[in-house]
Order: C-alpha cells, then sequence, then structure tokens
C-alpha cells in the first residue's frame, strides 16, 4: 500500500468520479484505474463501487477512506516536520551571554520577535564569564555568544563576529557627586576619583584611556555590570561605558558624553560559521534582519 495509491483513491471517493480525480491529481484515468485495482488486489476486497459515470466506496472502502485520510495527513505532517528540521526552522540554539554583559534595548527585543517567528526553535540562554564564551563557541559548547566589544578576547578560526551596537562612550557618574550640578563638565574633572571598569586591564577601554592621556587617580575593575552600578549609586567611583540600560536606567546617576574618546562601545555576537547545527543560520539571518545589516 502506497501513499499514491490511497491518494487516488481518496480522491475518487471524494469526486465519485475516476475522470474528476484523474483530472485533480493531474494523472490519467487509467493510471488512477490501475492504482486503485492494485489496492483492491492488495487487500483482497472490492473498495469502489463503479457504475456508469458513478463511484462510490463500499463499505469497506468506507472504513479505508476514514483510515486513508488520517494517513494522508499523517504523512504529510511528517514531511512538512522533517524539511523544518533540515531546514533549522526546528531545534534548539543554545546562547552564552556574559556575565559582564550591559544589556540594551536590541537584544531582549530580538529575542521576542525571533520566538514569534520561529517558534520551534527553543533558544536556551546560560551565562558565563566573558573570557570562557569565545572557547565555548570554538568547541561547540555553545551555538553563540553575546559579551561587551571592549573587551579583550581570543581569535578562533571560523569564528565570525556580528556588531550588535555601537555608541560613543559616556562617564557615568553618582547624581551626588560634586561636580553633578556644576555646567560644562569633562571628563578632566573626575580624574581624582576612581574608575571603575567591568572586565581587566587589557580591556579596549583601558587601553582608549591611556591613548586619549586620561590618567585617573584609581582604576579598580569589578565583576559585573550591577556590582558596578551599586558603587556608582554609593558615589564610590565613576565608569567609563557606551549609552547603558542597566546603569543609565538608574535615577541616581548621570552622564556625559567622551566623543573625544575614538572608539565605539557596544555588544558583539560571535558564531561559528560551520557549526553543524542547522538552527544557527535561520538565527543568525534572524539577527542580522532585525539589525537591518
Amino acid at each position: 500500500m502506497e501513499i499514491e495509491q490511497l491518494q487516488c483513491f481518496v480522491e475518487v471517493c471524494k469526486s465519485r468520479s475516476f475522470t474528476v480525480a484523474a483530472n485533480v491529481l493531474y494523472l490519467s484515468q487509467p493510471t488512477i484505474s490501475k492504482k486503485i485495482q492494485s489496492l483492491e488486489n492488495e487487500m483482497g476486497v472490492e473498495l469502489i463501487s463503479r457504475k456508469k459515470n458513478f463511484a462510490a466506496p463500499t463499505p469497506a472502502g468506507r472504513y479505508l477512506l476514514e483510515e486513508a485520510q488520517k494517513i494522508i495527513m499523517l504523512a504529510d505532517d511528517i514531511l512538512q516536520q522533517t524539511k523544518r528540521i533540515g531546514s533549522g526552522k526546528v531545534g534548539a540554539i543554545h546562547i552564552g551571554i556574559s556575565d559582564q554583559l550591559d544589556f540594551n534595548g536590541i537584544l531582549p527585543g530580538f529575542l521576542k520577535e525571533f520566538s514569534d517567528e520561529e517558534p520551534m526553535i527553543d533558544v536556551c540562554l546560560s551565562v558565563y564569564p566573558y573570557t570562557e564564551i569565545p572557547g565555548m563557541v570554538a568547541h561547540g559548547e555553545i551555538d553563540a555568544g553575546f559579551l561587551p566589544n571592549v573587551v579583550h578576547r581570543p581569535q578562533f578560526d571560523g569564528q565570525t563576529c556580528i556588531h550588535i551596537n555601537r555608541t560613543c562612550p559616556h562617564l557615568y557618574f553618582s547624581s551626588q557627586h560634586k561636580m553633578a550640578n556644576r555646567p560644562n563638565v569633562s571628563v578632566e574633572d573626575f580624574l581624582n576619583t576612581p574608575l571603575y571598569l567591568v572586565g581587566g586591564a587589557d580591556s579596549e577601554t583601558m587601553n582608549k584611556l591611556r591613548h586619549a592621556n586620561l590618567c585617573f587617580q584609581q582604576v579598580i575593575f569589578v565583576e559585573s555590570m550591577q556590582v558596578l552600578k551599586l558603587y556608582l549609586e554609593a558615589n564610590l567611583g565613576v565608569t567609563v561605558l557606551g549609552v547603558s540600560q542597566c546603569v543609565g536606567s538608574s535615577d541616581r546617576i548621570r552622564s556625559i558624553p567622551l566623543p573625544e574618546m575614538d572608539f565605539s562601545v557596544g555588544t558583539d555576537c560571535i558564531y561559528n560559521a560551520n557549526d553543524g547545527n542547522s538552527s544557527v543560520p535561520v538565527f543568525i539571518s534572524s539577527l542580522k534582519s532585525y539589525l537591518k545589516i
């Protein structure tokens, strides 16, 4: 018993005509008759009562009609699901998020849109130290990673980077800082204040500050954006970041732009172009479309 035989049988039963069924299925009438005759021979029963200009299912044919329609629908579902899986439309993608990432409005918005557009792809998010993410992507432990562009990261063959966003760096400080309410303040007014940075001494922010001859009295490195925010709100120091949702959302923190610093701050997405997960190209394509790149 073949699917094509059942399709011919169902169409004859629905149309009550071999000729109409042949037209619907784009087959010749002799082909339709041959397939149904073969099906009857295989089952050993008459399935279609053939009369002049009329064809109707027998009692056995009525039972087969009901079951054949289920089989055809199931076969189509299997076919479509197999195609979706093969095209990456069904599956899971594992994303590493840096523990030092300052979430902006872009990433949450994209993840919501992607979930709506590709409901059969599960996006699994996990938080890791930013130093581990590039290696995890390279070794296939995660499919992609999001991390700040200002941190140093090793380069791996086949690894591709997408710029999620870029903004001018800003100096952030407490609204209680003695310089907070003065007009025309600049970064030089804060050089005697401790500078807090997320990351390490090899960060791009640190390198650019040195290049601009901006030497803060003290530089302190912290582990996360949350800790950094607490220090700023407590008026214990200042920091240099891009446009920050995490820090900038606090009414106890103010900022000034630093256009004189020749670099931009933002988030990067890295992934392995040779990843065997077929859902990765779907994810990356959607991300590029969302970013309009």
